[in-house]
């Protein structure tokens, strides 16, 4: 459901402040962000604009809200983004 959030900044700042202290966030996908994309074009237009950030920007606002041991991996057959709390 992450890239159908509006505000993604804020939601990983709420994340960050839920969790207790070493716990892992994970965002987790089925296919790549490039079938993810192309996926939503063809879609209902309530979720044609709704994308997943470029890995340099999700890595800099995880960086940025507290988040340490950021990883994504962008495979042809899922995408995963894993950061654990300080």
């Amino acid at each position: 459901v992450f890239p159908h959030f509006d505000n993604k900044k804020k939601v990983i700042e709420e994340i960050l402040r839920i969790l207790k202290p070493m716990g892992r966030f994970y965002v987790i996908h089925s296919d790549s962000l490039k079938n993810i994309a192309k996926l939503h074009k063809k879609a209902h237009k309530s979720i044609m604009k709704d994308k997943m950030l470029t890995d340099k920007k999700i890595k800099c606002i995880c960086k940025k809200a507290g988040f340490k041991n950021i990883k994504i991996l962008n495979k042809k057959e899922y995408y995963l983004l894993s950061a654990t709390k300080k």
